[in-house]
């Protein structure tokens, strides 16, 4: 189970840093004078495909979940 958390959190944090990373670019670019607009949406629309990546990845860990749970109540 340790090592299970560990994975499952080293995979659930890895989208959560290029989010932040993307979200932090686009906010010093509007900071910028002489922003780019064609850069920020590309910013954002990297960060929000890493956001369904993570919404994927927890509804996939919620599935184990219930399927494990659901092996140990079918054993008893």
């Amino acid at each position: 189970l340790k090592e299970f958390a560990h994975a499952v959190s080293h995979d659930l944090k890895e989208p959560l840093r290029t989010i932040s990373g993307f979200l932090s670019l686009a906010s010093q670019q509007l900071q910028a004078e002489n922003f780019k607009k064609d850069e920020i949406v590309t910013m954002l629309s990297f960060a929000a495909k890493r956001a369904n990546d993570l919404d994927s990845l927890i509804n996939d860990v919620l599935e184990y979940s219930r399927l494990s749970h659901a092996d140990v109540k079918m054993s008893s």
